[in-house]
């Protein structure tokens, strides 16, 4: 996902590993209560990964509406997405609940692969 209006158009970015590391526990200290009862009502607890939405692939160009399509022209920060051929593997996060005013989120995960031909 992009982080910016700039960066809009690359479908593919780096990012970090959103796996809690030693330290970042505590981010899930303030909605302890909220996340025990994510895990009983979902009947399993969600994986805790330290993340943030951001939805500027689909926000309009022209009048900064949200859209249902983003408009991807690069597959990477350096290289055009013009002509790449190859699979790249992704996955789609959709929105199951938030909890905490959207501070915490439970999501449910759609690993998918984008064939180029």
């Amino acid at each position: 996902m992009a982080g910016g209006n700039e960066i809009r158009d690359v479908l593919f970015l780096r990012s970090e590993n959103p796996r809690l590391v030693n330290g970042y526990e505590g981010i899930f200290d303030s909605v302890k209560k909220e996340y025990e009862a994510l895990c009983t009502e979902l009947g399993k607890c969600p994986l805790k990964v330290r993340a943030y939405r951001s939805y500027w692939n689909f926000v309009g160009e022209k009048d900064d509406t949200t859209t249902t399509r983003a408009d991807f022209k690069r597959l990477t920060l350096e290289k055009p997405l013009q002509g790449y051929r190859g699979d790249i593997p992704v996955v789609v996060y959709t929105k199951v609940k938030d909890v905490s005013g959207g501070y915490l989120s439970a999501m449910e995960t759609h690993p998918i692969v984008l064939r180029f031909k």
